[in-house]
């Protein structure tokens, strides 16, 4: 018997290379029929109506702030207030500020004394006052602001001890 020359390793590499060229083929066509119908499906316009809007943002709801401690002339005293939002969304207060159009400038002393040289110390810390809890309950944050309160050393002594409003603005 005569062997054959170059039949079982020979057929096998033709074989292998034959699989390599039908794939590589497969994949070339695969992408020249898929590609144009990506572009088209990305790029393609579209039909149809929407709409969008805004809430009308509630302004926030600002009790008078209170005095924490008895004030003496020359010192400071920390003022509490407590914040309201009827907002569905939570609303950011940057600084508060005096409010000068209530009270006198912004304050109102217990017997009605105005000879108290009290001053306001605006507090930039920041605070987000959160969401109301529901559609018909407001939220309700307490917020106290160390020592932004102050009586001048030229306070006449009747002055001490008082009870103190705060009349107070939310910067956003």
């Amino acid at each position: 018997m005569m062997a054959r020359h170059g039949s079982g390793s020979g057929q096998r590499m033709l074989r292998a290379r034959f699989a390599r060229t039908l794939a590589t083929l497969g994949i070339l066509v695969v992408s020249l029929i898929a590609g144009p119908v990506a572009y088209g499906y990305w790029t393609g316009a579209g039909v149809g109506a929407g709409s969008a809007g805004s809430g009308t943002t509630v302004p926030l709801e600002l009790s008078a702030g209170a005095v924490s401690a008895g004030l003496y002339p020359g010192g400071s005293a920390n003022v509490t207030l407590t914040v309201k939002n009827s907002n569905a969304g939570p609303v950011r207060i940057n600084r508060f500020s005096l409010n000068t159009a209530l009270g006198t400038s912004g304050f109102t002393v217990e017997s009605g004394l105005t000879t108290c040289a009290l001053s306001f110390t605006a507090d930039s810390t920041g605070w987000d006052i959160v969401a109301r809890e529901s559609s018909t309950v407001a939220s309700t944050t307490s917020i106290t602001l160390g020592g932004a309160i102050l009586m001048g050393t030229g306070a006449t002594s009747d002055c001490q001890g008082k009870s103190i409003t705060v009349y107070l603005g939310a910067d956003s």
